[in-house]
Formats: structure tokens, sequence, C-alpha cells
């Protein structure tokens, strides 16, 4: 009798991740203060009226609660879609690893600018 012993163990999925524009002008968003969660890469310029459908239809209204800001990058939050509401102005390589309480857990649009790159 012959007893063939195989193994279970499976390498974790490999997930392709974009890499951040190399002129700068991105911005890293997490669902949890400190740099913490789930993280989701914005390539800019870019204007997004809604975050409902941002990471493979995944909502990201009002989950931003830390980010990192590229250095050519400036970002303005607004706490309603359609850049409504609230909002506020982050500057280039800003690393925010908690938003204020008017903006964490509230934001619902974002606008990225480049400074001074090549569109």
């Amino acid at each position: 009798m012959a007893i063939t012993v195989g193994s279970c163990a499976t390498s974790p999925p490999q997930v392709e991740t974009p890499a951040p524009n190399p002129n700068g002008c991105f911005l890293f968003v997490y669902d949890r203060p400190g740099f913490n969660g789930s993280r989701y890469l914005v390539n800019g310029p870019v204007r997004l009226a809604s975050l409902d459908r941002m990471a493979s239809d995944s909502d990201w209204n009002r989950r931003i609660q830390s980010l990192e800001v590229g250095s050519a990058t400036s970002v303005a939050l607004f706490t309603g879609e359609n850049f409504s509401g609230r909002t506020t102005t982050v500057p280039p390589a800003t690393r925010a690893p908690s938003l204020t309480t008017e903006f964490a857990g509230q934001v619902r649009s974002l606008t990225l600018s480049c400074d001074g790159v090549a569109r």
C-alpha cells in the first residue's frame, strides 16, 4: 500500500500594487491612525468627487484616518461629495499620522494637484 503525502500549504496570493508616481504626485490614504490598516494609493493629478469606488470598487467614503502626501502634491480634502462641506488643504511632503477630528473618518471627496509637474 502506497501513501502519498501532499502539502496543504499555499503561498499567499500575489496582489499587484501600483507604484507611486515617480514625479512625487501621489497620496497614500489609510483607514486607521498611524499609517495602519488598509492602504490605498492615489496617483495624481486627479479630482475624486466621491470616494465610494476607489479601490476595486471598495468604498473609501468616511474611512480616511491618516495620510502621506508626495513631495510634488497638494491635497484638498472635503467632508461632502462633489467637493462640498468643510475643506482643508494638505501641503506637499506631509505625513499625517492622524487627521483632525473634523476630518478623520469624514472625507468624502478630494483633489490632488501636482505642483511643478509636467502633465
